[in-house]
């Protein structure tokens, strides 16, 4: 799995475990939008090993960059998103939450094949 996340459309610049943890944002609806040079940053709200989370007011999004990739999730369409008033803070912590099991997930030893002959 490790190999086609680096042959697929994220950036190159992203290290395997990055591209390993942008696979778990892309799972939870994030599209990469490109350099995040390229896009207006609104204010942090959290962050995450070396992903930093922003939103921008009169939005109903999430925005994660690391090392300069930008992923966006637009959450409009999500009837909860005006109904609640603390729905972006569980969508932060469900992000926190996917983020640090792709961590794990990524730094558990995969296991050697062993050959007897």
């Amino acid at each position: 799995m490790k190999e086609t996340l680096q042959k697929s459309r994220y950036p190159c610049w992203l290290s395997p475990a990055q591209l390993h943890e942008a696979q778990a944002l892309r799972d939870m609806g994030f599209r990469y939008c490109g350099d995040a040079d390229e896009y207006c940053i609104g204010y942090l709200v959290g962050s995450c090993g070396y992903w930093k989370f922003y939103t921008c007011d009169g939005e109903i999004a999430l925005d994660a960059i690391c090392n300069g990739a930008f992923y966006s999730l637009c959450l409009e369409d999500n009837p909860a998103a005006i109904e609640e008033d603390d729905f972006l803070e569980k969508q932060l912590a469900l992000m926190k939450k996917m983020l640090r099991a792709a961590q794990q997930e990524y730094s558990r030893p995969q296991g050697i094949q062993l050959t007897l002959f």
